[in-house]
């Protein structure tokens, strides 16, 4: 991955005073450094009626700690099926060089991505359990991280497409930096899946922000990090059931002069049948690395 230089040195001397540097790594993306952690953001197009995998690789030497996607478009658009931690071209077959997406456009309109990998030079353990999907059966399933290590974000793959993702979060609500991830997820027909969790030692900070979602809409929240600490992943549950909601965009969010520790932002979709459930959305912070 090659990584170019601000345009001025005046420009630079300000983002370091800010402690955050933005480097363009090609036409689609860009990777924000701050407080240790690099956010690689990717952004691809999806075309209507059609599903897309897209990856944001983290830079050499660092493992990945979370990410997610963000749409384009809203209600009725995107569905998210699938968000995990990718292995790359590397010699070893551990899934720490990216964070990875898999989206369907249900639509009639072209939509775009932005994909985006929390990365950090520390050590991660990525925990991980294989799982067979039964047809239409929407269940939540729990992946524990090793004793001693924290859960910083977590998702589930699948190679069919079929895999609906109903919510993927940090497990013992608001507040409760544990050490299990949960995923509820169903399918149209049987199938396997891999869940994953990413684990830490140090035990995160949370920010969280809550709300009732509506029916026939979409609903969106988003929580920050806070104090010296920075946006790792990215964690949401309700209280429905996922027959009748879809996400549509659950991502970590680079830092901004705005908002210099980075966060986290959701928008899921409610049919007629869902809304007046409950949405809990959390930022899983951690330290500056």
């Amino acid at each position: 991955m090659s990584q170019g230089g601000p345009r001025s040195v005046s420009a630079f001397a300000i983002l370091l005073g800010l402690g955050l540097l933005v480097l363009p790594v090609a036409a689609s993306g860009s990777v924000v450094q701050s407080g240790g952690v690099s956010y690689v953001t990717v952004k691809e197009a999806v075309a209507q009626h059609s599903f897309k995998r897209a990856t944001a690789i983290c830079p050499k030497h660092t493992s990945v700690l979370g990410g997610g996607e963000v749409a384009s478009t809203g209600f009725k658009t995107i569905d998210m099926r699938q968000t995990y931690p990718v292995d790359g071209s590397d010699s070893n077959a551990t899934p720490d060089d990216g964070w990875g997406t898999g989206v369907y456009n249900d639509s009639r309109k072209p939509s775009r991505i932005t994909v985006t990998a929390s990365c950090g030079d520390t050590r991660v353990k990525y925990a991980k359990a294989r799982v067979s999907v039964k047809t239409r059966h929407s269940r939540v399933h729990d992946l524990h991280c090793p004793s001693g290590l924290h859960a910083d974000s977590g998702g589930v793959f699948a190679k069919s497409n079929h895999l609906r993702l109903d919510s993927t979060f940090l497990k013992g609500g608001a507040g409760a930096a544990g050490h299990v991830w949960s995923s509820g997820i169903s399918a149209p027909k049987p199938l396997k899946a891999t869940l994953y969790a990413a684990c830490l030692k140090p035990t995160p900070a949370l920010g969280s922000s809550a709300g009732q979602a509506p029916s026939s809409d979409e609903f969106t929240l988003e929580a920050s990090c806070f104090g010296p600490t920075r946006a790792y992943g990215a964690s949401v549950a309700t209280s429905g059931t996922g027959k009748d909601q879809t996400i549509n965009s659950l991502s970590v969010v680079a830092p901004t002069h705005a908002d210099p520790h980075g966060g986290v932002t959701t928008a899921m979709d409610f049919g007629p049948k869902g809304g007046n459930e409950g949405m809990d959305l959390e930022s899983i912070c951690g330290p500056k690395l």
